[in-house]
């Protein structure tokens, strides 16, 4: 019998109101026409397709159960609620129900409550970025979480020549807009999530540069300006959150003006509580359960305005901050003595605009007629270059030690640390075509808005700390921060490697062997200086059998010759942790 096809011998289906014929050759007109998935419940599901009583093509998903003998009734009910012409004689019944049983269709698809990364692919909620065996990706309408709508509008090319002026325009700008290509790094580079809030009297330039940011994924409805609002609680707040995971998390302050008038310091403990809540932790799955928290997990960078810093609201209202709060809730002035608003560059090129509103104007019109297209084109540059990540990190460290310095503390390090993230996003957007900005402008922009940030922080959190010489304890805390954001592979197996574990292997920053940590010698010398690894050496870091080198020699299947690694002694650098 042909796959998929109803017994040659039935010639009708019919039911009360319709009496259809039918060939042998003919497609059966109740199909199961792809196999999926629930990936947050794990239940297996699949899609029903069939001509209905008015003879038009409905397709419906039902959970795989219901195929089951007993809860055949049950799904029959529900086919014919929806118009499906199910045959009322017994034997045609049976039949059509064994065809439906047995069939095992190519097609593959996926329901999913949020977007981001799941396993090796990116999702949206009209596209999966990787390679996968599935087909089609559905986001649950009935899942809590409030999804974006990932609309796209225009072209790259309109998108482009909209922007290509815009760092030289306005840093605060040139930053806003690279967090949207950020977002989607911070998972596969260990970062928490993390969120900016613009400050400042400027009537419309901070919600100028969050909807252009904004726009870039395409976060905006067909129908209006509808993103997110702080929320009438902390979880519905934290929904938002979810609905926009490994993505932008921006919040319009002139959207529903009732669920935004919300004081300044409760909006402060809600950035505060959604973002430290999330950080990676293991956490026993029934209190998980049992607290609503079960698959809330998500990684964004958050995006909000207000007239005066956050963290001066937190204090004048009496609320203790959260530890390193001033590290995931960063308060950046959006303008500067001699600046128009958030304005701070040349306007020459808008000749025919009068003033930064109606220049705000423009731009908000322009972003929003071309949403969406520059994330599309981000996300299918990434999965087409199979070393972005090992490029991504290049970034990192490259920003890091442009803008590092011996007055870092450790809150200014980990905001310095958000901030090449920032870069890093608008750095591979420009290297794979998506983003028209030159590197140097761009990261003079991101730059200096780095350090209006550092100027905007409390005395006590940018005073530098003096240390005498290279402190053990300081570097074994950038080591043990170092690692936690390493790409590390756990080998398992000696012997030759497939092309696709091979270039893993490469990538990789280093690798779990026996239970010991080896890291490549790149990795660490780019990330200390010689002193540095002296101090390391000295407190105890590396587990050499030699006085002379720290390092020591291994093969790699999958990596050519036989390349040095640092061996960490992870004891150690633990045990460093434990004391702060």
């Amino acid at each position: 019998m042909k796959k998929d096809s109803l017994d040659p011998t039935i010639r009708k289906i019919s039911n009360d109101s319709v009496t259809r014929e039918i060939t042998e050759n003919e497609k059966p007109s109740i199909q199961i026409i792809a196999l999926g998935m629930h990936l947050k419940t794990g239940k297996h599901l699949i899609k029903i397709s069939f001509d209905d009583i008015h003879n038009e093509r409905k397709i419906h998903i039902f959970k795989r159960k219901m195929l089951a003998a007993s809860m055949k009734a049950s799904l029959i009910r529900e086919l014919v609620g929806l118009g499906c012409p199910w045959p009322s004689e017994g034997h045609r019944s049976d039949a059509l129900w064994r065809t439906l049983d047995k069939a095992r269709p190519d097609s593959r698809f996926l329901v999913l409550t949020a977007p981001g990364w799941h396993k090796e692919y990116f999702v949206t909620r009209n596209r999966l970025y990787g390679q996968s065996e599935v087909s089609e990706v559905l986001i649950d309408e009935n899942s809590p979480e409030h999804v974006s709508g990932f609309t796209t509008a225009g072209t790259l090319e309109g998108w482009q020549h909209a922007v290509k002026n815009y760092p030289n325009l306005s840093s605060p700008l040139c930053v806003a807009m690279s967090a949207a290509f950020a977002a989607p790094l911070l998972r596969p580079l260990g970062f928490d999530s993390f969120a900016i809030n613009w400050f400042g009297k400027t009537s419309g330039g901070k919600s100028t540069i969050i909807r252009a940011a904004a726009a870039v994924g395409g976060l905006f409805e067909e129908d209006g300006y509808n993103l997110p609002t702080w929320g009438d609680t902390d979880a519905a707040f934290e929904a938002q959150a979810m609905g926009h995971r490994d993505c932008l998390f921006p919040i319009d302050e002139t959207g529903d003006a009732e669920r935004n008038d919300v004081p300044l310091h409760i909006r402060a403990k809600r950035w505060a509580f959604t973002l430290s809540r999330n950080r990676p932790r293991k956490t026993d799955v029934s209190y998980a359960r049992a607290k609503g928290h079960f698959g809330r997990e998500f990684r964004v960078i958050g995006m909000s305005s207000s007239e005066t810093a956050m963290g001066d609201a937190a204090a004048r209202a009496g609320r203790r901050r959260l530890g390193g709060e001033e590290v995931r809730l960063i308060d950046i002035p959006a303008e500067q003595p001699g600046s128009m608003g958030v304005f701070d560059g040349d306007l020459s090129d808008y000749p025919g605009v009068d003033g930064a509103r109606q220049l705000a104007d423009a731009i908000k019109a322009d972003v929003r007629h071309y949403q969406g297209a520059a994330f599309d084109a981000y996300l299918q540059a990434l999965f087409a270059h199979d070393n972005w990540l090992a490029r991504a990190k290049k970034e990192i460290r490259r920003f890091e030690r442009r803008f590092g310095g011996p007055t870092d503390t450790r809150i200014t390090g980990r905001i310095k640390s958000n901030f090449a993230v920032l870069w890093t996003g608008a750095a591979l957007a420009i290297r794979y075509g998506v983003l028209p900005w030159s590197r140097k402008e761009t990261v003079a922009a991101i730059g200096a808005i780095y350090e209006r940030a550092i100027r905007a922080l409390p005395d006590n959190a940018a005073k530098p700390i003096q240390l005498d010489g290279y402190d053990p304890k300081a570097m074994l805390k950038k080591l043990s921060d170092e690692l936690a954001r390493a790409r590390l592979l756990r080998l398992k197996r000696k012997g030759a490697v497939s092309d696709k574990k091979a270039v893993a292997r490469q990538a990789a920053d280093g690798f779990y062997i026996d239970g010991h940590l080896f890291v490549k010698n790149n990795w660490f010398v780019g990330l200390f200086n010689k002193a540095e690894r002296t101090t390391l050496k000295k407190a105890g870091a590396f587990v050499s059998q030699r006085d002379d080198t720290p390092t020591v020699c291994k093969k790699i299947y999958g990596i050519e010759g036989r390349p040095r690694y640092y061996p960490i002694n992870e004891q150690v650098v633990q045990v460093s942790r434990r004391g702060e």
